[in-house]
């Protein structure tokens, strides 16, 4: 590859692809805003550009498989190209990422602030590069629940996002995780739970808000750990009360919260600010006490209900939404039909299914009576399907009131956006509503939300 670096002026084009969660768009747009501070052009991924950057998920085999194909599709578009393969997969699989890609530059999940420095010293000739900091070792460990325990042997990473012309913003408070689920290779990947520093949080969350954002949802891999580490009793309740009052924020919302995160402040918190959006994604797992244990899950199902049901009692409509595993070693189908009992019970609005995936190096990889594969699909497809109907139902209580939606797009006459509690409406209606906060009339439910009529507008972004 022929590639100059000119003194002071367009350093080139990068495009890049993100696979897994919320806080991997974050990191995303992290790396991003540190290319386009040097000089470079953000461009899309299914365009041609002198740089790819594949930031991978390792959650499950498919998920590592996904990445590996992006790694080949960035091939195919540019052969001349420099590919950077960063995240969660390298910092698992280490040398066998490598190799399984044949990426020129590989970085983990520490050390992001690096990443432009890396690609220019690859496009100088150094490659490969890999620069994969140690992490600390998975261990069984029960999650640590004392701020002393959960205190962090490594730091945040500060890596400030500054976005424009989106609606929603994604702002990362937390790394890591404490949890030692038996299934999961994520604190392998991210390290111990450690929080950000309350005001780069705070400052970066009122950047957003100058910047055009209308609604934050604040996000972690463990997110309720936030402030443990940092000795501030309550943490994450402490900044959404923090957060809510910043001047022109219309929507604060909470990503993933586990179930033994989930404390009568948070709830309180959530209840009593009115920016504060009324839904929890809650993840469950299973609904069978004896594979709950079995994945090192510290609560059983008839916990988990009254966690459901304290929250609703403060938050009436709140819409909850959860993670679902099936097919974990050993799951039978009386396990099976007790997931089905709790769901039911638990009124979800959305369900995202995930038939167990063993991964190496976790606890449950080592586990007997493997479910047979066709069992896990059977299985997923009976819950899905609970799952469309959940939300439909959810969706059709809504019939016939008007509830406030934030505006996000317009496409051929139809307008989509959330409401507070998550149920994405479509109404029909023009671009100039793109941003602005409204109410619609519920009219209908469909198996993905809701549809409606618009009867007014409450603010415009150019009214803040």
């Amino acid at each position: 590859m022929c590639f100059v670096l000119s003194e002071g002026g367009p350093r080139g084009k990068v495009a890049f692809y993100t696979l897994g969660c919320k806080v991997n768009r974050y990191d995303t747009e992290a790396m991003a805003e540190l290319f386009r501070r040097a000089g470079w052009e953000i461009v899309d991924f299914r365009d041609m550009a002198d740089v790819y950057v594949v930031n991978t998920c390792t959650v499950t085999a498919r998920s590592e498989a996904q990445s590996r194909q992006a790694v080949r599709q960035a091939r195919r578009r540019n052969p001349a190209g420099l590919v950077v393969v960063c995240g969660c997969y390298p910092q698992v699989q280490g040398e066998e990422a490598l190799s399984a890609t044949g990426a020129d530059v590989v970085l983990g999940t520490r050390g992001r602030g690096k990443i432009v420095s890396l690609v220019e010293r690859a496009l100088r000739g150094e490659k490969p590069l890999v620069e994969v900091a140690p992490g600390p070792a998975m261990s069984t460990r029960p999650a640590p629940v004392t701020p002393e325990a959960a205190t962090a042997p490594e730091q945040y990473e500060e890596v400030p996002v500054v976005g424009q012309g989106r609606t929603r913003a994604i702002l990362k408070v937390q790394e890591g995780c404490n949890m030692r689920c038996t299934y999961c290779i994520v604190p392998a990947a991210r390290g111990h739970a450690r929080s950000r520093d309350p005001g780069a949080a705070l400052e970066e969350a009122r950047r957003l808000v100058a910047a055009g954002f209308r609604e934050i949802v604040l996000t972690g891999i463990q997110l309720g750990a936030y402030g443990r580490d940092l000795g501030i009793p309550d943490g994450l309740a402490w900044l959404v009360e923090k957060m809510a009052a910043i001047g022109g924020l219309w929507r604060l919302r909470l990503s993933s919260i586990e179930p033994v995160d989930l404390t009568d402040a948070l709830v309180g918190t959530m209840a009593s600010q009115r920016v504060v959006c009324p839904h929890l994604h809650l993840p469950l797992q299973s609904g069978s006490d004896r594979v709950l244990a079995a994945m090192g899950r510290p609560y059983s199902a008839g916990d988990y209900l009254r966690l459901v049901e304290r929250a609703r009692e403060k938050m009436p409509g709140m819409a909850l939404s959860t993670d679902v595993m099936v097919g974990f070693p050993g799951e039978t189908d009386e396990d099976f039909a007790a997931t089905l009992q709790v769901v039911e019970k638990a009124g979800f609005m959305r369900l995202h299914v995930f038939p167990y995936s063993p991964r190496p190096g976790t606890a449950a990889a080592r586990l007997p009576d493997g479910v047979p594969e066709k069992v896990k699909e059977e299985r997923a497809r009976v819950l899905r399907e609970l799952g469309m109907r959940l939300g439909r139902a959810f969706a059709e209580q809504m019939v016939g009131q008007v509830v406030e939606v934030l505006a996000e797009r317009e496409q051929d006459g139809q307008v989509s956006g959330l409401t507070r509690n998550y149920v994405r409406v479509r109404f029909p209606g023009g671009p100039e509503l793109e941003g602005c906060l409204v109410e619609v009339r519920v009219i209908g439910a469909d198996p993905d939300g809701a549809r409606g009529e618009l009867t007014g507008v409450l603010a415009a972004p150019e009214d803040e």
